[in-house]
C-alpha cells in the first residue's frame, strides 16, 4: 500500500488508526515508518473485546513537485 501511495501525486500522508492497547499492532506501524501522533479518546465504539481509544500513527510520504511548492 506504501509503495502504491507513493506513486500517486496526490497523496501525502497515510494514516492509521490501532486500539490503544494493541502495543503489537502500534509496533508494526511503527516498524513500517509510521509515527505516532496522537491519542484519540473515545474513538471506537463500546465493544467488549475492544478498548475505545486509538492510536493515530502517520506516515509521511513527502512533499510532491507539482504540488506548487519548489
Amino acid at each position: 500500500m506504501i509503495e502504491t501511495c507513493k506513486e500517486l501525486e496526490n497523496i501525502m500522508q497515510i494514516y492509521a488508526y490501532v486500539e490503544s492497547t494493541n502495543i503489537d499492532g502500534i509496533n508494526f506501524y511503527k516498524m513500517m515508518g509510521f509515527q505516532q501522533r496522537e491519542l484519540l479518546l473515545d474513538y471506537f465504539p463500546p465493544r467488549a473485546s475492544l478498548a475505545s481509544n486509538a492510536i493515530k500513527l502517520e506516515y509521511t510520504i513527502g512533499i510532491s513537485i507539482s504540488s506548487g511548492l519548489l
